[in-house]
């Protein structure tokens, strides 16, 4: 035999305890007219928790214990309940009035048969105990399932409770019912937060009632049954007397008793207009039975009327009735399910089309038009006739022909460009080509004889070195080499730094011959960092030979292990070169550049190359600083350790040259506000003196003329280092910046455009390209520019604040603009920065009333910083926006005057915040905010200022793109 133990199992139920309020009292007040009443609510309760799939799992007295798969539905016939039983109390005394309390949980129960056990049936009676009559209280559990899926759902939060036998405090809400004004605010109980004390006692009260309300109904049932057989009893005796009338009257009083049941059966004496009678009712029953089975509803029903006709009351025809309604119910529920499942079909159908119209007119205006077109053609597959796709597709279609035309031409202009750069390029090399002169030695040959020789070998040499000549020069070899280290050396040791100093040297070396491409020291250096093996890194860098490297210092000795890796070859050179001290290396680099080059076929002039100073400690410090600086990540030891070199010897002028780029390294990392970085990195390309031949003191000469606004001596600067080192990415990004002041966007696309393509994983590559991106208002290709640049290691924070968050504003990315500035002001909520940014945020995207309290918060802060300091530029900058976007603007206009004025045009960024006072105003301001714009942009040009968020009114018009451009005749 099976035990209910063994039949039990575990599962998640919601859970619903139901009593209703002072049913003892009714009992004791009218027992009859109280059960009544629970008839009354028994049939309510049963016929919604069915509706909403509902199981009474048992009903004691006045209490019911239901369980709902779904909680969902156990809130919503919960709330549904409620209403109905308010609606009938309506008019009624307080004695007839159905007042039910509910308390309901989510949790883990034991089902044993028809029974449930556990925590989460405990839980849901003691919530039920301390919930007022009229009121429905639940659980986090329950809550946090239904919150949003119930949208309209509100609730008042009680608090954590803590019940009898069990350990955890759980949270309850009591549901407020906004349709029933008496309902729609909390309970007096749910403010008060009952004790634990008060809900068990409660909770022992209501058991006790229930068990009292069953006793007696079962009592009263008993007696029921009592009186019924005697009322049957005398029924057949008075009809075997012939009293019909006395019989009919006892069988009537069976009829209040029972509420309606089936006519007693007469004795064996009866007339025979009676039998008849009997006989059609049991016809006319068999005929119901059968239609009913066979579905035959309506021919059912007609039967049971035919049979109410001939009696008043018929048990049997009530029982055939009520399975009439049950099964034109779950008809109706089977048609309102048909019809519902049609429509959500229906629905879904006009939301995926709706999804996939909206995803496809996204992914066109993104120029993703191969994925635009899937989009499109998925469409018709959902609906084959649909003509807005067909319409999309076509105009898919369009648009990409358009853009392959766009950039066929676009391409010819990026040639164009290009040769035009190069041309550039070769004037500037004629104006400072490095002399080189030749002397010829005196040698005492005999002319004749030498004639004589020369003449006799030259016709066997002649075609041979014609066709080498020919071949060379209309098909020379060519190569794509990446120099990288092979990391023998621990990390951040001497070696570990020189090896890194000897790759970024060779890439130079590699990259001033001819015929190679090199992959930049940056990201060949990062790749290997990354644990690539030689083919990955192929792949990776996009070359077909490796130039592995590792410098080895030990005891004054050095030795560099050399390794040449190509795609089909595999190891075509290996090497360990030998020397007695690093002032040997420049020899080495000579060394295996020839050697690569020559191995690789490709024909080179590779100049001798000669150590840069004597002091051996002077030199290493030297390579040790160029590593630093290449990694950016301790620029503050790189300028102490070549400071060091400079130190031992004076006259180091290449020292000088790098740590000049040092300080203009760290100049950028600060957020280009120190120009004290600037000046020393200025004095130390003078100390260094005739730096024309070094491509890295050119390059960083042209990064200060563009900090410095010299916009013309910068392009100078970056040309001559282009003529000396033509793959250099650091310049093609310096040229992309120099052209976006002047409006010259398509020429800057093109040099950002071969910066990334020449130094990938370099995150400043993906930075310049999104700041050109953003100039050419092609916003969603900028902010991939901006998310891959911080991935690759930009400070994230900085690129928000100065670009991307303008940038998410026109791409409508106005969730991703909040929460941002969201997570900013949570870390300094006391910051009038952080609460100007939040406040603007919430303005622009038309939450004024989330704004006011950040921006109000702002301007007090603000106020108090320039209360403390007038001559704080940055505050008063704040105070005046702030004020602009919270409508007081004479006063904004009046203190960034004013702020101007005490302070001057020193610091540009004032000027700009004048311009961006009058661009907030909208309409009324625009024409000041172009006019106070171009004198900003005269002053300085402030490429994070211009692209700020508080231009985005005026941003798309064609003024604004005209104030931005500068005219100072350096184009």
């Amino acid at each position: 035999m099976t035990s209910s133990q063994d039949t039990s199992t575990r599962k998640l139920a919601a859970i619903m305890f139901t009593d209703i309020k002072a049913f003892s009292w009714k009992m004791a007040t009218d027992e009859i007219a109280a059960m009544q009443i629970l008839k009354t609510h028994d049939s309510m309760m049963t016929e919604s928790i069915v509706q909403y799939g509902g199981k009474v799992i048992k009903s004691i007295g006045d209490s019911f214990m239901v369980d709902f798969t779904s909680a969902v539905n156990a809130v919503t016939c919960a709330m549904e309940l409620q209403r109905r039983f308010w609606e009938f109390n309506q008019g009624k005394t307080d004695f007839n009035k159905i007042e039910v309390r509910m308390g309901l949980h989510l949790g883990d129960v034991i089902d044993v048969g028809n029974d449930m056990y556990g925590d989460g049936v405990n839980i849901a009676s003691r919530v039920e105990a301390i919930t007022e009559p009229n009121r429905i209280c639940i659980t986090q559990d329950i809550y946090s399932q239904v919150k949003k899926k119930m949208s309209q759902l509100n609730v008042f939060s009680i608090g954590p409770m803590k019940f009898k036998n069990i350990d955890d405090p759980v949270e309850v809400y009591e549901i407020l019912m906004d349709d029933i004004p008496e309902l729609s605010a909390p309970s007096k109980t749910a403010k008060q937060a009952p004790t634990r004390k008060a809900a068990e006692k409660t909770a022992e009260r209501e058991a006790k009632e229930a068990k009292s309300v069953e006793a007696r109904r079962q009592k009263l049932q008993e007696q029921n049954s009592e009186k019924i057989k005697m009322h049957y009893k005398k029924a057949e005796i008075f009809f075997q007397k012939g009293k019909l009338d006395e019989a009919e009257a006892e069988l009537a009083e069976i009829e209040k008793l029972t509420g309606g049941g089936e006519a007693a059966e007469p004795g064996a004496t009866v007339d025979k207009g009676e039998e008849e009678k009997q006989k059609t009712i049991q016809s006319l029953y068999k005929k119901a039975e059968e239609a009913f089975h066979k579905g035959q509803l309506e021919d059912a029903e007609k039967a049971i009327q035919e049979i109410y006709r001939l009696v008043p009351m018929h048990y049997g025809a009530q029982m055939i009735m009520a399975q009439i309604e049950e099964e034109r119910f779950k008809l109706a529920e089977e048609r309102r399910r048909k019809i519902e499942s049609d429509r959500r079909a229906m629905q879904e159908k006009t939301e995926k089309l709706d999804s996939l119209r909206k995803q496809a007119t996204t992914l066109l205006g993104e120029e993703k038009f191969d994925e635009a077109l899937e989009a499109a053609k998925e469409m018709l597959t959902v609906d084959a006739d649909n003509g807005e796709a067909k319409q999309l597709r076509q105009r898919i279609q369009q648009q990409k022909k358009e853009k392959e035309e766009r950039e066929r031409a676009a391409a010819e202009e990026a040639e164009r460009i290009l040769q035009a750069t190069l041309e550039r390029r070769a004037e500037q090399a004629k104006t400072f080509e490095p002399k080189v002169e030749v002397q010829q030695k005196k040698s005492k040959f005999n002319t004749k004889l030498a004639l004589q020789v020369v003449g006799a070998l030259a016709g066997i040499a002649a075609l041979y070195f014609i066709g080498v000549f020919i071949k060379e020069t209309l098909f020379p070899n060519t190569a794509t080499v990446a120099v990288v280290i092979t990391g023998g050396a621990p990390a951040n040791s001497v070696g570990h730094h020189v090896s890194r100093a000897m790759a970024i040297m060779l890439t130079d070396d590699f990259a001033r011959q001819e015929h190679v491409t090199t992959a930049s020291a940056f990201s060949a250096l990062a790749s290997r960092r990354s644990g690539k093996t030689k083919e990955e890194l192929l792949t990776d860098l996009g070359v077909r030979q490796l130039v592995l490297v590792d410098v080895r210092p030990d005891s004054g000795d050095v030795s560099v292990q050399v390794e040449l890796f190509d795609t089909e070859q595999k190891t075509i050179w290996e090497e360990r070169l030998p020397a007695d001290n690093l002032l040997r290396i420049p020899e080495i680099r000579t060394t295996v550049v020839n050697t690569v080059l020559d191995r690789l076929g490709v024909n080179s002039d590779v100049a001798d190359l000669d150590a840069p100073t004597r002091n051996a400690q002077a030199y290493e410090n030297y390579l040790v600083g160029l590593s630093l600086v290449n990694q950016r990540t301790a620029l503050g030891l790189a300028i102490d350790t070549l400071t060091a070199a400079i130190r031992l010897d004076g006259s180091f002028s290449e020292a000088r040259a790098v740590r000049a780029l040092a300080y203009v390294e760290a100049y950028k990392l600060g957020g280009e506000t120190n120009p004290t970085l600037l000046n020393a990195a200025s004095g130390d390309l003078q100390s260094a003196g005739n730096t024309g031949n070094n491509a890295l003191a050119s390059l960083t000469a042209g990064m200060i003329y563009r900090y410095r606004q010299q916009f013309g001596e910068a392009r100078q600067a970056i040309d001559r280092s282009l003529v000396l080192q033509p793959q250099c990415a650091a310049s093609y990004r310096e040229l992309a910046l120099i052209e976006i002041p002047y409006g010259n966007y398509d020429e800057a696309k093109v040099h950002a455009e071969q910066a990334l393509k020449l130094d990938p994983r370099n995150y400043e590559s993906h930075i310049t390209a999104g700041i050109v991106a953003h100039f050419r208002k092609e916003y969603e290709q900028a902010l991939q520019y901006y998310n891959d640049g911080i991935a690759a290691g930009a400070n994230g924070t900085l690129i928000t604040l100065r670009y991307r968050l303008n940038a998410w504003k026109n791409s409508f990315k106005e969730s991703e603009q909040i929460e941002y500035v969201k997570s900013l002001h949570a870390g300094s909520p006391q910051d009038y920065k952080t609460n100007y940014w939040l406040g603007r945020a919430y303005m622009q995207n038309a939450k004024l009333d989330s704004a006011r309290p950040f921006l109000d918060l702002a301007v007090s802060l603000a106020d108090r910083a320039v209360a403390t300091n007038p001559g704080d530029a940055t505050a008063q900058g704040f105070l005046a926006l702030s004020k602009a976007f919270r409508g007081r603007l004479d006063e904004a206009q009046r203190g960034i005057e004013s702020a101007i004025q005490r302070i001057g045009s020193s610091d540009a960024s004032l000027l700009y915040r004048r311009a961006q006072v009058y661009a907030i105003q909208g309409e009324q301001g625009k024409a000041q905010a172009y006019r106070s714009l171009k004198e900003a942009v005269a002053n300085e040009f402030m490429m994070w200022e211009i692209l700020s968020p508080e231009f985005y009114s005026i941003q798309k018009d064609a003024e604004y793109g005209e104030a931005i451009v500068r005219t100072d005749g350096s184009n």
